[in-house]
C-alpha cells in the first residue's frame, strides 16, 4: 500500500535535485478543517519547553496506531519503553537545524578532527575539553553543510522554508476532549498560501520510495494532526536524502492521504479518551 502524493509535485530529477514540474497547478481543496472546532493556540517555546507540555503529540499517537494497541500506549506513557537516541536520530535533528535554523548550526556541535583517536591520551584530553558538546566527525559536518546548500539552491524547498515560520508550537483541544499539540517545522503564511511543511531525512527521495515510507511510519497521520492544529489544507514534505548527492524533493500530500490520516488520528484519540475514562487498556 502506498500513500498518494500530489502529481503536481512529482519529482523531476535535475542536477541531483527533485524539482516540481508545475508548482502553480491548482489543486482540489480539502474539506475545511474548521468542522473540527479546534481552537488552536500558538506558543513561543523552546524544544525542551514544548516537550514538557503534557498534551498529546503525534509522536505519542503512533504508539496506539495499528498494529499497536492501547496496552502499548499505556506502557509508553508509563515510561516502560526505553528510548535510545541513535546516531540517525541525532543527525536527523542536526539536519533540521541546518535547514530551519542555519545560523545556529555551527554552534550545535563540534567536529572531531580525523587524526583524533579517543583511545589515546591526546584524544581523551580533546574529548574532555569538549565535554557537554555534541561531537560529530568531519564527514557528517560536510553532509550538514551540503544539505544546507542544497536546500538553499532548490527552487521549491527554499521557497517553503523562506515563506514560513519555523519550529512553531501549536496547542488545541480535540473533539474527544483530549489536549493535543504539535511542533510544526514550517507554518507558511505567504505564497503558496497557508501550509504546513515538514522536513524528513530519508534513504530515497523518489516518489515511489517516499510514499512507501509515509505509509510505513504513519507520516500521513502526523500530517493530518498538524493540518488540524494549524487549520490549513496543504501539507508538504521536504525530503532530504542522507547520502551523496543529498538530493532534495518536495511533495504535497494528497487529499485522500490526509483524509485517511484524519480518520486514523480521530480514532486513535477517541480510543485513548475512552481508555482513560474507563481506566482500561486492552
Amino acid at each position: 500500500n502506498f500513500i498518494r502524493l500530489k502529481n503536481n509535485f512529482k519529482g523531476e530529477q535535475k542536477s541531483g535535485f527533485c524539482q516540481s514540474r508545475n508548482p502553480k497547478k491548482s489543486v482540489k481543496p480539502l474539506p475545511t478543517h474548521k468542522k473540527t472546532h479546534m481552537k488552536s493556540k500558538i506558543k513561543i517555546l523552546t524544544a525542551d519547553e514544548y516537550r514538557s507540555e503534557k498534551s498529546i503529540g503525534a509522536s505519542d499517537v503512533k504508539h496506539i496506531l495499528p498494529p499497536k494497541t492501547p496496552a502499548h500506549y499505556k506502557a509508553y506513557k508509563d515510561g516502560l519503553l526505553r528510548r535510545v537516541e541513535s546516531k540517525a536520530f541525532t543527525i536527523g535533528t542536526l539536519c533540521h537545524t541546518a535547514i530551519l535554523e542555519p545560523d545556529l548550526l555551527d554552534d550545535a556541535y563540534v567536529v572531531k578532527p580525523s587524526e583524533i583517536d579517543f583511545r589515546r591520551k591526546e584524544g581523551k584530553a580533546w574529548k574532555e575539553q569538549h565535554e557537554g558538546r555534541l561531537i560529530i566527525d568531519e564527514s557528517d559536518d560536510s553532509m550538514l553543510h551540503s544539505i544546507r546548500a542544497n536546500i538553499s539552491s532548490h527552487k521549491y524547498a527554499s521557497k517553503l522554508v523562506k515563506n514560513g515560520l519555523h519550529e512553531v508550537s501549536v496547542f488545541a483541544t480535540h473533539r474527544s476532549g483530549l489536549p493535543v499539540k504539535g511542533r510544526l517545522d514550517i507554518l507558511g503564511r505567504e505564497n503558496p498560501g497557508e501550509y504546513v511543511a515538514d522536513v524528513k531525512t530519508c534513504e530515497a527521495a523518489d516518489m515511489q520510495s517516499f510514499s512507501s515510507t509515509i505509509f510505513r511510519y504513519n507520516y500521513h497521520v502526523q500530517a493530518a494532526m498538524y493540518c488540524m492544529l494549524a487549520e490549513v489544507e496543504k501539507f508538504f514534505f521536504i525530503c532530504v536524502e542522507k547520502t551523496p548527492p543529498y538530493a532534495i524533493a518536495v511533495y504535497q500530500l494528497d487529499d485522500r492521504a490526509l483524509a485517511l490520516g484524519r480518520r486514523n488520528l480521530n480514532r486513535a484519540l477517541e480510543t485513548i479518551a475512552s481508555c482513560e475514562e474507563k481506566d482500561e487498556w486492552p
